[in-house]
């Protein structure tokens, strides 16, 4: 008997078995992408969390600066005989104070019951300050205070006081040195900060009050949040991370931490849900998408296209994973950019040096590679910087105490500016230094390497001072007995208000145009001691926008110093 053939598989078994191996294709794939979009949203939640923290430890290094500048200011006051002793010149040197350091709103002295007796804002009446906190905790911890949100009642807007007792010989509280820091101070640096779109940065007093916040520092200036989620978890805490709404109603991954040196302020820096975990979520979506699109054709004509829509979207997956992680690294790349604009906008250079080694020793991630390197070099910068400042002080203690010595000799004085402007143009190669003086100009005597110093000042100003490409001219010429040195550059130009203050100590203009360029406010001050020596003088000429011209004009031969020593040296 012949055998029966065996039955093939019928079309729609066929077509059940292709089905359900579709169904069992992409079912794993879309198990697994669920399972590694969970997998990548909680590590990006930690980082968030991390990251949001380590942003407010950074944040909250700026404003501790801010504070320790205010210790080291007050304690050096408190040791001022003017201030100890409430002399009446005690107004104007704090007035001057103020002149110099335009953050702070005033600073004052008050006596054991809390009457100011010393005040750079002039108070008509007199003012108590007695129920201030920073005024009683100076008081009775005999140490730096940091108060509260408050409106000045000598200067009648919002300000963070702080406070240092004033001792006497005995060790006994005698009265109070304060400073107020103007709150705008405060939210400069939460708006410096380059964070992702929509973070915001708030800074909170011990009472839940905002004393700063990026951004709109304006609408939320002073107001009282103690209720707020965000502002309790704060309160109550040193440091960590929260997940709440702010002040202004947007949920945000919050990272705070109190500010060491004293008081209850503390800084949080937020960043949006939506933004931090806005490529997890898309990458999810279109995953789903895709994969529910390789299912419905799958079921259709699974013998088709069944691989081509099962493996692809797995393919796409790890693709849209590994777009994932260089997004994290972009968002470490610009917390990188973040630590060093803070860094470089500090104002100390020992608080700089200070940053960046405790981000060297405790965050060695952080920065690396270039970045580790460039971090050193910074540090370097601010160490040659702080050895220029000392170099200047020092010159300057010198000139103030008579032991600031010159050698007189003759010199050339064309050959001396050629010196000049040739070392400027090594040194400023984008800026066209040209000399303009006659070869007939006759030979001066004096100190040549002091003279070199001031033009090799002015010409190094003139570069700095001005647009890239832009001129600068140096020009002399000889009058009867005396030499004239201009150098003219093409920059933003000087007020007029600000011009008599250019060759005082420490003296530094304070404009837009020139936030960013580092100095001393000692070169001016010395090279006009220079001169004066020389029995001359240097002036300024300049309009705002039309750059600015620093004129020297000196004997050819100058009279004989008042104190020759038996080398040559004299004294200015």
């Amino acid at each position: 008997m012949a055998s029966s053939p065996v039955a093939g598989p019928s079309p729609a078994g066929l077509r059940a078995r292709l089905l359900a191996l579709a169904l069992l294709a992409v079912l794993p794939a879309l198990g697994l992408v669920a399972f590694t979009a969970k997998q990548n949203r909680d590590t990006l939640a930690g980082q968030v969390e991390e990251s949001s923290l380590r942003l407010a430890r950074l944040t909250s290094g700026e404003h501790e600066r801010a504070i320790e500048g205010a210790r080291q200011l007050l304690t050096g006051l408190a040791r001022i005989p003017e201030i100890r002793r409430g002399q009446s010149a005690c107004h104007q040197l704090l007035a001057d104070l103020l002149v110099r350091f335009p953050s702070y709103a005033n600073f004052g002295a008050a006596d054991l019951r809390g009457d100011i007796y010393c005040s750079a804002v002039p108070t008509q009446t007199t003012v108590n300050i007695a129920d201030r906190g920073y005024f009683r905790a100076a008081v009775t911890g005999r140490d730096f205070a940091i108060g509260d949100f408050q409106i000045g009642r000598v200067t009648h807007i919002p300000t963070l006081n702080f406070g240092y007792p004033v001792l006497d010989a005995r060790g006994r509280t005698m009265s109070v040195i304060f400073a107020a820091l103007s709150l705008e101070s405060l939210a400069d640096v939460t708006t410096r900060a380059r964070l992702p779109a929509g973070s915001s940065t708030i800074v909170l007093d011990g009472n839940g009050v905002i004393l700063a916040r990026s951004p709109d520092p304006e609408q939320y200036l002073g107001r009282s949040v103690p209720d707020l989620p965000l502002a309790r978890r704060v309160l109550t805490r040193s440091e960590g991370t929260i997940i709440a709404d702010g002040p202004d109603g947007v949920r945000r991954v919050y990272g705070f931490e109190r500010l060491r040196g004293g008081g209850n302020v503390s800084v949080a820096v937020g960043v949006p849900l939506a933004t931090a975990f806005a490529e997890v979520n898309n990458i999810y979506r279109r995953t789903l998408l895709a994969l529910a699109v390789v299912g419905a054709l799958a079921l259709v004509a699974a013998w088709i296209v069944g691989t081509i829509f099962v493996v692809r979207p797995v393919v796409r997956t790890f693709e849209l994973e590994r777009r994932a992680r260089e997004r994290l690294e972009l968002m470490d790349q610009m917390r990188s950019d973040f630590v060093s604009m803070v860094s470089h906008e500090l104002r100390n250079p020992m608080a700089t040096i200070r940053g960046f080694a405790q981000i060297l020793r405790d965050q060695p991630d952080v920065l690396s590679g270039e970045k580790r390197q460039e971090a050193y070099d910074v540090i370097v910068r601010q160490v040659d910087r702080m050895a220029s400042l000392v170099d200047n002080v020092l010159e300057v203690s010198r000139m103030e105490s008579d032991t600031f010595s010159y050698a007189f000799a003759p010199y050339d004085l064309r050959a001396l500016l050629a010196e000049c402007v040739t070392e400027a143009r090594a040194s400023y190669p984008s800026h066209p230094v040209s000399l303009d003086a006659p070869a007939t100009l006759p030979r001066a005597t004096g100190d040549r390497e002091r003279l070199k110093q001031v033009f090799d000042n002015l010409v190094s100003n003139a570069c700095r001072y001005s647009a890239d490409g832009a001129d600068v001219v140096v020009r002399a010429h000889a009058d009867g007995s005396a030499a004239t040195v201009e150098v003219v550059d093409h920059g933003t130009g000087i007020a007029q208000e600000h011009q008599g203050m250019l060759f005082q100590r420490f003296a530094r203009l304070r404009t837009p145009d020139t936030a960013n360029i580092r100095g001393t406010g000692l070169g001016l001050y010395i090279s006009r001691r220079i001169v004066e020596a020389h029995s001359g003088r240097i002036w300024v000429e300049s309009e705002r926008g039309s750059g600015s011209t620093f004129s020297v004009e000196m004997p050819l031969e100058p009279p004989p110093p008042p104190d020759v020593s038996g080398n040559g040296a004299v004294r200015p």
